[in-house]
């Protein structure tokens, strides 16, 4: 199958009418309908079905698995084709990330800085979004490597290379009237009548451990952002509960005090997707954080427990 015709198709789907696809593809509309009566007599399908007078298309569930399955095809095509020009220009290539906002400034500090300095000829794309919307970054074939802070929907498609816990920390202002910034740690029992604000992801785990404990906090206001909780902190509107990771760069008149609760931490995780061969600068990049070394595990894991199903049938058929 002609690749071209797999990005027309998807014009056509994005553009819900024939009539605008070929304006947008600079075609006349027969042609596009050649096209796609090729792909339907190619797959022995109908995709597309016209709605509201024959005019505007929809998507029968082969059109849907195809739609969604040609946008896949043309990313790892597009890929290729930008490696192989990095190669002959003698560049290192493009490593394109998926990572949730609120980690933003410990991937910087933790991964970003230190690979740069050691290889400044790769080039980086990044994709920010929640834990959903990276997720179909990585399936769609836009990223290959995720990084996120709360449980994956459909995990069983990736492979998680590491996973790490972090504490939570309060982020108050130096003058702040409430709290001292000279403490070393606080518990949630001390954050009682404190103007509390805390992101979305993080105000459930707060709520119910503080419950849980009896403890009365007040929770003035939620948030979606790591950065929007510490600007509450900045203009002295009360303290913010965030994330451990990614706080060292923050203004130098707000103090960070660690969180001591049990149970009251965020775990991030780095995964890619599962039997998807990966990109020389994205091993390269794995490899430099020995995070490559976990994938080798779950593969070789993975072929022990293949071997051992298939012993288990053998046996079966002896007996």
């Amino acid at each position: 199958m002609d690749l071209e015709y797999f990005r027309n198709f998807i014009t056509m789907v994005d553009s819900h009418t024939l009539t605008e696809a070929a304006r947008r593809l600079n075609m006349v509309q027969p042609a596009l309908s050649s096209q796609l009566k090729h792909i339907e007599t190619y797959y022995k399908s109908d995709l597309i079905q016209t709605q509201r007078g024959g005019r505007r298309i929809g998507l029968t569930e082969a059109g849907q698995l195809l739609y969604n399955q040609a946008k896949y095809i043309l990313a790892i095509a597009d890929n290729l084709e930008r490696e192989i020009k990095d190669c002959e220009a003698g560049a290192s290539g493009t490593l394109r990330v998926s990572l949730m906002p609120a980690m933003v400034s410990s991937f910087m500090a933790e991964y970003m800085q230190p690979f740069c300095a050691d290889n400044p000829g790769i080039d980086f794309e990044f994709y920010e979004g929640n834990a959903d919307e990276q997720a179909k970054s990585i399936m769609a074939g836009l990223t290959e490597i995720g990084f996120v802070q709360t449980p994956l929907s459909k995990s069983y498609v990736f492979d998680i290379l590491h996973s790490q816990r972090r504490g939570l920390t309060l982020v108050v202002h130096k003058n702040n009237p409430w709290i001292s910034d000279m403490l070393q740690y606080i518990r949630l029992k001390d954050l009682e009548g404190v103007p509390l604000c805390t992101t979305r992801r993080l105000s459930p785990m707060v709520n119910r451990i503080s419950q849980d404990a009896q403890i009365h906090l007040t929770e003035k206001a939620v948030c979606n952002t790591k950065a929007f909780a510490v600007s509450w902190a900045k203009y002295q509107m009360g303290a913010s509960i965030v994330t451990g990771g990614g706080t060292a760069n923050i203004d130098s008149d707000l103090a960070l005090i660690p969180i001591r609760e049990k149970g009251l931490n965020s775990t991030e995780v780095v995964y890619i997707m599962k039997d998807r061969p990966l990109s020389n600068v994205s091993r390269k990049f794995l490899e430099y954080f020995h995070l490559i070394d976990k994938l080798g595990e779950t593969e070789s894991k993975k072929k022990k427990e293949k071997g051992k199903d298939k012993d288990g049938k053998k046996q079966a058929e002896e007996i």
